[in-house]
């Protein structure tokens, strides 16, 4: 008697979303009519907040996700963590003592406080995939993932430099969207009137010593608790725009990284999260506020030239004989206490000129990276699955300190996190290039430029 058929199975929106970006599938044309808004708008008055240096919540959050005041490219407001194409796809909703508050990156302000169940204090990082699809379409997956991984790390680190502790799980997002208060709804949250959002992390944050959580944090009597509605609960505000409603991003990309983002956010029944180590080293508030990507003629240099890295052999591995492992605070270091020595291939031109040409047609266009002073690799699983979350988040997070490590050695960086179908065979077995930094030369070190290129 022949077996039954089995049933067909399922597909994986993980999967299909990540294979489309490996395969660096056309992200389409780029209409300026149809992009997003930079920002949500909020209702009611804004709680503006005092920038770094300082205690309290302003400082933090302008060391971790505002925008920087001084610089704009092309009509976009740079902010503090890096972001494909400027396109700055992660919200931050702000838990404290019973309130919730959602935090304007470009205003640095607070808006719209609602009562919330969660006690302590904490920030819910969520994405907002559709301002990253509307430029690169089928391969936002990814980069998505990356940009979260960044800003995870950017308040772990502004935690410490305001004398903090940060934690952070990857939970799901209904557990998430009811400690934010946000309106979840067929498995997204869906505000009025505006593009999917994905809650997908929280940051928990605490005082370094026990029991002063508030005298840490919270110093200021300015951010009280909202009031609760009738019937001890408060409904999240709506979403309001100026003028009309903000253009729609739709179509097979958007519903395909949708699906994924969704499928992320289902998460466990009980809705515990994953813990995420993010074990960024101290720096100084200078170097939070010193970081910024680079431009590429600042990061291309001499082959013979070396910005202050150890010369690890490739591929990724820690250095052989008596040499001492490196440092957690130099850029190699910081990328190997992420995600382990395994996983971090550093390359320079000098010494691995055909490796790096072969990366070139896949780095999404990007052919100057086999001409950077040098180009750090960060790796993870060849194939998509239950590690795709953590390990995405991860690597964006060990570009992160590896890029304040740079800064702080006054090194310039250019976070690159587009590949297509980059996977690589080292000691530890064959590993898909995630992320990577284009790190340059040190100021005052000549350079040598192709006349093509400058």
């Amino acid at each position: 008697m022949d077996p039954a058929p089995l049933p067909p199975t399922a597909p994986d929106p993980v999967a299909e979303a990540l294979h489309a970006a490996w395969r660096g599938e056309d992200p389409g044309p780029t209409r300026l009519s149809h992009r997003p808004p930079e920002h949500r708008r909020w209702p009611g008055p804004a709680l503006e907040l005092p920038r770094a240096p300082g205690p309290g919540p302003g400082p933090l959050l302008d060391l971790a996700l505002a925008a920087d005041p001084r610089r704009r490219t092309r009509g976009v407001r740079l902010r503090r963590v890096p972001s494909a194409g400027g396109r700055y796809p992660v919200e931050a909703h702000l838990l404290h003592a019973g309130t919730v508050w959602r935090y304007d990156a470009l205003d640095h302000a607070l808006y719209a406080p609602a009562a919330s169940p969660h006690q302590g204090t904490a920030v819910v990082l969520s994405l907002v995939p559709s301002r990253t699809v509307w430029r690169y379409g089928p391969r936002s997956l990814p980069i998505v993932l990356l940009d979260l991984g960044h800003a995870v790390a950017a308040l772990h680190a502004a935690a410490r430099a305001c004398g903090l502790r940060a934690r952070t799980l990857l939970a799901p997002g209904t557990s998430l969207a009811r400690s934010a208060r946000l309106p979840w709804h067929e498995g997204a949250v869906r505000w009025p009137g505006a593009a999917p959002e994905h809650p997908l992390a929280v940051v928990h944050l605490h005082a370094r010593a026990p029991g002063r959580e508030r005298e840490a944090v919270w110093p200021s009597p300015t951010t009280g608790r909202a009031a609760p509605a009738p019937g001890g609960s408060a409904a999240g505000p709506a979403a309001e725009w100026e003028g009309p409603p903000p253009p729609e991003v739709s179509g097979a990309a958007a519903h395909l990284v949708d699906a994924a983002l969704s499928s992320f956010s289902a998460g466990p029944a009980d809705g515990s999260g994953r813990p995420l180590p993010v074990p960024v080293p101290g720096f100084p508030a200078s170097a939070l506020l010193a970081r910024h990507t680079a431009a590429w003629e600042r990061v291309l240099g001499r082959p013979s030239a070396r910005p202050g890295l150890p010369p690890p052999p490739y591929p990724g591995t820690r250095p052989r004989g008596r040499s001492a492992p490196p440092r957690p605070d130099d850029p190699l270091g910081a990328a190997i206490a992420h995600l382990g020595a395994d996983r971090v291939v550093y390359l320079c031109p000098g010494t691995h000129s055909g490796v790096l040409a072969d990366l070139v047609p896949r780095s999404c266009g990007q052919p100057r990276v086999a001409l950077a002073e040098g180009l750090l690799l960060l790796l993870g699983s060849a194939e998509a699955g239950p590690h795709t979350l953590p390990e995405h988040v991860g690597a964006g997070a060990a570009a992160h300190a590896a890029w304040l490590a740079a800064t702080l050695r006054r090194c310039p960086v250019r976070p690159v996190g587009c590949w297509t179908d980059t996977v690589l065979a080292v000691p530890g077995g064959r590993f898909r290039v995630l992320h990577a930094l284009a790190l340059g030369p040190p100021p005052g070190t000549p350079l040598d430029i192709p006349k093509r290129l400058r």
